[in-house]
């Protein structure tokens, strides 16, 4: 039920209803107050039934729409982590070949949350050190599709995804410019002999963001209902 209808309706006539009764006990009105109180009630619950009915109906006619955004969400979570695998020059036998290449969503989900959390989190700080310039230049170009993605996600889909993975998508989108950013403002990060203090503390600055957008996209993939 929308919280307008909580404000404007729910609680003006619960209150309503609680101050027939408090009148019925000062006022023995032949029954007026007691009556109003029991035909309010019935109206109350007519609006919520009402309201259940529509709701039903809203749900089971959205339900293949909100299906198929909720893959298009996994697809950008999905992509979030596999970057940083082909980045760190992770070899794709890591995965569970057989899960990844089926049918089955929620195995795959679960196969690139073991991916993000067994793998790769362990290996960013040590990873983003030896990165080449080539391997900046791929990362980067990848970084740009995954932006590119969520801007998609968010301008199509904004007002149909649920708040609670609307936020995480933009909290995705944020760290992922904030790296790209990083690498415009100072590619001295891209050479590896460049080992200055300066140098290093961006690379931990990029190697922290990346431990979000993974972190960040391990519960979005865990939020998606695939079924």
């Amino acid at each position: 039920m929308p919280a307008y209808l909580w404000k404007k309706l729910i609680i003006p006539v619960v209150l309503l209803i609680i101050l027939c009764f408090v009148l019925n006990l000062l006022i023995q009105w032949q029954g007026f107050f007691l009556n109003l109180a029991v035909t309010l009630i019935g109206i109350l619950f007519g609006v919520l039934y009402i309201d259940y009915i529509l709701n039903q109906h809203e749900e089971k006619r959205w339900a293949a729409a909100k299906l198929l955004i909720e893959k298009k969400i996994f697809d950008f979570a999905t992509l979030a982590v596999s970057q940083f695998r082909v980045a760190f020059k992770i070899n794709y036998e890591v995965l569970n070949r057989e899960v990844i290449f089926g049918d089955n969503l929620s195995k795959i989900r679960e196969e690139m949350v073991r991916l993000a959390q067994t793998i790769l989190l362990p290996s960013v700080d040590s990873s983003v050190e030896i990165l080449t310039k080539t391997d900046w230049e791929t990362l980067i170009r990848q970084l740009k599709i995954t932006w590119e993605n969520a801007d998609k996600l968010l301008s199509n889909y904004g007002n149909w995804i649920e708040p609670e993975k609307l936020v995480l998508i933009m909290e995705i989108q944020n760290e992922i410019w904030s790296i790209i950013n990083l690498y415009v403002t100072f590619p001295e990060i891209a050479e590896i002999h460049n080992n200055s203090h300066v140098t290093r503390g961006i690379q931990k600055s990029v190697a922290k963001k990346i431990r979000i957008i993974l972190e960040k996209s391990i519960l979005l993939l865990r939020k998606l209902n695939l079924n």
